[in-house]
């Protein structure tokens, strides 16, 4: 599964989280993490107004959760996936 700043175990078909951000600083090594939220897929499992940014250094967060969302790396602004629910979501 790799690593991410942010897990819901696999086995959670009900959880809620508000303003979650995964932040990318890997000063010495180009790493790049999937995402930066990783999260089962049920509608139940609910994420608002969450967001990956890239602070400094190398490599990447290629998205905010699971596949869903914009890369954070060198040059972007801040990421955000206004809601989620496993099952749909809303970019901004």
């Amino acid at each position: 599964m790799g690593y991410s700043a942010y897990t819901v175990g696999d086995h959670v078909t009900s959880h809620t989280a508000y303003g979650v951000g995964a932040y990318t600083y890997f000063r010495d090594n180009d790493v790049t993490v999937e995402s930066g939220i990783k999260a089962p897929k049920y509608a139940g499992v609910q994420f608002h107004n969450s967001l990956n940014v890239f602070l400094d250094g190398k490599g990447q967060c290629t998205h905010v959760i699971n596949q869903t969302g914009n890369t954070a790396k060198n040059g972007q602004t801040p990421n955000y996936v206004c809601e989620y629910n496993g099952q749909s979501f809303a970019e901004e």
